[in-house]
């Protein structure tokens, strides 16, 4: 035995159940942004907004190319050597590195040991063509004084309303992972506006506001520049 609905039951029941899903599928797309899932520099699978990807994948592309370039130049002109560029507020992993000459052959072997290659996955580094007895541009006096500027403990307080303390470069990592959170949540107000959701937009634009006054005044206490154009997201078509 089987009950029989009337025909505009049915169809009332299949547009709320289609209503349902087009709004769970607006919050889950909301939460969360549009995401890709790719391996990171220590081999782990991880989730990345689509705007961070593509702007990770130009900048490595772009110095894959020039670091390329730059390399034939020198074997053009018999060069033997590079040396890799310095910079304050160096992650740790290359801090060792940075400033030095290496040969081609030590280089090639630096780059293997390395989880993160110079020039790749958010680094700054990049490699100048030079002979191996070449003088570095930087003295030891300069290098020191880069490393203590990316050691240094800053202080500052988070989103949270807590008072952090914590290395110039991990401070860094901190701004990104913000400027990431920006970008996430001015995807979601995309999403709400093009859905038609205006309070939900509402709601996203000032939670966005905050985000970047956390972001600017915590980056003031901590005296490290801030990096706006990461905060950029793309529109939708």
């Amino acid at each position: 035995d089987h009950q029989v609905f009337p025909d505009g039951m049915v169809v009332h029941a299949l547009e709320l159940v289609d209503d349902a899903f087009h709004a769970h599928l607006q919050r889950q797309v909301g939460r969360n942004g549009l995401r890709i899932v790719r391996t990171d520099s220590h081999g782990r699978d991880r989730s990345y907004d689509i705007t961070g990807a593509v702007r990770q994948d130009v900048w490595d592309n772009r110095a894959r190319v020039m670091q390329q370039l730059r390399g034939e130049q020198g074997r053009l002109c018999g060069m033997d050597a590079v040396e890799i560029t310095a910079h304050a507020t160096c992650a740790p992993d290359h801090i060792d590195a940075q400033g030095k000459i290496y040969t081609l052959d030590a280089f090639a072997r630096l780059q293997e040991t390395l989880r993160r290659p110079i020039g790749f996955w958010n680094c700054r580094h990049i490699t100048w063509p030079c002979w191996a007895d070449s003088t570095p541009s930087q003295t030891p006096e300069e290098l020191a004084e880069m490393r203590e500027m990316s050691e240094r403990t800053v202080n500052f307080t988070d989103d949270n309303g807590r008072s952090r303390s914590m290395s110039a470069y991990e401070f860094t990592q901190w701004q990104r992972n913000q400027e990431r959170r920006i970008r996430d949540e001015k995807t979601r107000r995309m999403l709400y506006e093009a859905a038609g959701d205006a309070e939900s937009a509402r709601e996203s634009t000032l939670r966005v506001r905050q985000m970047r006054r956390t972001y600017g005044r915590a980056s003031a206490q901590a005296d490290v520049r801030t990096m706006p154009e990461r905060t950029m997201v793309g529109t939708l078509a």
